[in-house]
């Protein structure tokens, strides 16, 4: 569970989002590029606390990453 999400959104580059965020799970970092329609994500924690997105996760070294293209 997420507590705490922070999002960032630069003028001088409007298709990308940068967020972070913690929680009792473990925290978050990722990104949301408009332009390319990827969503991707890095978290680090226990794979058991993501619920359902648990069987998207790929493993890395520091953790778990996520992408989506919508």
């Amino acid at each position: 569970i997420l507590t705490r999400v922070e999002a960032h959104h630069l003028l001088l580059n409007p298709f990308d989002i940068r967020f972070t965020g913690k929680g009792s799970s473990g925290k978050i970092v990722g990104e949301i590029n408009l332009k390319k329609r990827v969503i991707s994500f890095h978290l680090v924690g226990r794979k058991e606390t993501f619920g359902a997105l648990r069987n998207y996760l790929k493993k890395d070294r520091e953790g778990w990453s996520f992408e989506y293209k919508f």
